[in-house]
């Protein structure tokens, strides 16, 4: 969606945003603003590792999810609806085992505690990535509250660790069943159930997709259900194709590539 931007000209870790109406503090901005400053990173921080933090009322410290440093601009962008101090933090988090080209979204995501590790210290990038885990890592890249309904899936235990994220995304219509009682956690996602998950998020946080995107080659292998949504993925520039314009969507999706296109949804934000 839309939102106002504001710009701060003078470079500062800290800022605060306030509302006053008629000397009363309030604790709504009014709606979604854009705030931009410019920032240098240190020699010791990693730009993916930088991102926004936020002290409310309580003096509770949370981090700002939609906030990043733009290396192009030389800018500290964040998005926010909330009053009260801001200020920028740097989180890297170090995983021993090679990340590969999914370096930098793997480090960008885990600063935000979007992605964790497989085990201490590991990512595991190229094992394939289950549906509770994708749909958790959407669920943290949300940040809303999960309903207190009921769900329906006889395959999900009362307490575990991706309950709470199923709850929200079955709510809203980001994910559903394998049938009325089945929910299969453990199953792996191929990559057009990924984009597809994608695509009902992208719709329920209100941003706007492009559409019409040149076709990959193996369109015809793309299953019905997933043509729309592989389509506005690939003209917003959030999925690419696996070389030579194929996109093999039955292939299993592997946590780096999780990891790489929930990167590009926050940033898109931005765009």
């Amino acid at each position: 969606g839309e939102s106002a931007v504001i710009s701060i000209d003078n470079e500062d870790k800290t800022m605060v945003l306030a509302v006053k109406t008629e000397n009363v503090s309030m604790d709504s901005l009014g709606g979604n603003i854009t705030v931009s400053i410019p920032y240098t990173p240190s020699d010791a921080e990693d730009p993916n590792g930088l991102l926004v933090y936020r002290t409310d009322e309580s003096e509770t410290i949370k981090p700002v999810i939609y906030s990043l440093y733009n290396p192009e601009t030389g800018k500290i962008l964040f998005q926010t609806e909330k009053t009260g101090e801001y200020v920028v933090g740097h989180n890297k988090i170090i995983f021993s085992d090679d990340l590969g080209w999914a370096k930098d979204y793997i480090v960008f995501l885990a600063a935000r505690d979007i992605v964790r590790g497989v085990a201490e210290g590991i990512f595991d990038k190229d094992r394939a990535v289950t549906r509770a885990e994708f749909i958790t890592m959407l669920s943290r890249l949300n940040g809303a509250e999960s309903p207190d309904a009921a769900l329906p899936f006889t395959d999900i235990d009362k307490g575990i660790w991706y309950e709470q994220p199923v709850k929200w995304a079955f709510a809203n219509g980001i994910v559903f069943g394998i049938s009325d009682t089945e929910f299969l956690p453990d199953k792996n996602i191929s990559r057009e159930e990924m984009a597809a998950m994608l695509y009902r998020y992208m719709e329920y946080a209100g941003h706007t997709l492009h559409k019409n995107a040149e076709g990959f080659d193996d369109k015809d292998t793309i299953s019905d259900w997933a043509r729309e949504a592989i389509d506005a993925m690939k003209a917003s520039g959030i999925i690419e194709g696996t070389g030579e314009n194929m996109f093999e969507p039955q292939r299993l999706s592997s946590r780096a590539e999780g990891a790489k296109v929930i990167a590009e949804v926050l940033k898109y934000t931005f765009r």
